[in-house]
């Protein structure tokens, strides 16, 4: 698989963790925020290519949730990835190739605990089958 454009949810603030917040970025490049997620810098779905799977053949994606982020600093809360938004499946071409626009949506952990002000790696796990 290559990365065209990786997957982002931008730059956004959490001033009060009570309660679980949601923040999606979709596949019509629109961010949506409930409860405390204060949008600052829009994030972007992501774009990859499937690439070197046999031409014109249907592949069969599946999303594996939840997943945890992690940081590599300091004690913090975590987001989970509660939804990955990308099709049940896609046709390669005649170069054995497909485009995938993926979105996705995470959630705060509501239990009052604080975020750092830092990146957060999520990982997006799916499986193909054809």
């Amino acid at each position: 698989m290559e990365v065209n454009v990786p997957l982002s949810f931008g730059t956004f603030a959490i001033p009060n963790n009570s309660s679980v917040s949601q923040l999606t970025i979709s596949t019509n490049f629109r961010s949506y925020s409930t409860n405390h997620i204060h949008v600052i810098q829009p994030g972007q779905p992501g774009e990859y290519k499937l690439v070197e799977f046999p031409v014109y053949t249907r592949l069969f994606l599946n999303a594996s949730l939840p997943q945890q982020s992690t940081v590599f600093v300091g004690e913090t809360e975590r987001f989970t990835l509660t939804n990955i938004e990308l099709p049940d499946s896609v046709i390669t071409d005649s170069n054995g190739e497909a485009d995938l626009l993926v979105g996705a949506t995470i959630e705060s952990s509501g239990n009052g605990g604080r975020y750092l002000d830092t990146k957060y790696d999520l990982p997006l796990i799916f499986t193909i089958n054809y």
